[in-house]
């Protein structure tokens, strides 16, 4: 699990927004979200098996909410089970 957000201080370009690369994107899929400044997220990387990783992303607009957010969210997102295809 990683929780996310940008550095108040960041003054670089994009100032109002970092983009987070996550996987190999194609040309329908970017691969990358923008967290600008009020965003907070939450990465589950849960083992799917197989040599394979789910990425579950819970994303609030601000502080008090993502808090609520992730309270409902969790155990939720804990209670997934992944069951191996033949």
């Amino acid at each position: 699990m990683l929780d996310v957000r940008k550095d108040p201080e960041w003054n670089g370009p994009c100032s109002g927004r970092v983009s987070l690369f996550t996987h190999q994107g194609t040309i329908n899929d970017v691969g990358w979200w923008d967290v600008n400044d009020f965003a907070r997220l939450r990465l589950h990387f849960l083992d799917a098996g197989n040599g394979h990783t789910v990425t579950v992303h819970i994303e609030a607009t601000n502080e008090a909410s993502f808090e609520k957010f992730i309270e409902i969210a969790t155990p939720i997102v804990e209670g997934f089970e992944f069951e191996a295809g033949s």
